[in-house]
């Protein structure tokens, strides 16, 4: 029996990528949706709903994003980081922020500019 294509999209790992650049968010997408199922959120509350609803295996999160930060983000999860597992790659154009003591929350920080291969590895490195 062959698997269907639904079957094996969803066998898939599924990467969430939270970033309020559209034009950055594209680029994430097209970078990791060679091996992964991505879902994009353009604001921290966008990503929060779309993690409670269904948690993915990896989250590439912006900080500094409207309505909610990548801060803000980071400490809801940190809270209940039991009832949602996951991967983090903080991606920020901050390197100030980077520094900041909730960034051990996160597997991997990551200043912009990233390129698109070095996300798609690293994100591969950490599902492995």
């Amino acid at each position: 029996m062959q698997p269907t294509a639904n079957t094996t999209a969803s066998s898939r790992k599924r990467v969430l990528i939270a970033e309020d650049n559209e034009d950055i968010s594209i680029i994430f997408s097209y970078a990791l949706n060679q091996k992964f199922e991505v879902e994009t959120a353009a604001n921290g509350k966008e990503a929060l709903a779309m993690i409670e609803r269904d948690s993915p295996d990896l989250l590439v999160l912006d900080i500094n994003m409207p309505y909610v930060s990548g801060i803000d983000v980071l400490h809801s999860l940190r809270e209940h980081q039991t009832k949602h597992p996951m991967k983090i790659i903080v991606a920020t154009g901050n390197a100030i922020a980077a520094t900041d003591p909730i960034m051990e929350y996160a597997d991997m920080t990551l200043v912009k500019p990233i390129s698109p291969y070095q996300l798609a590895r690293l994100a591969e490195r950490l599902l492995a």
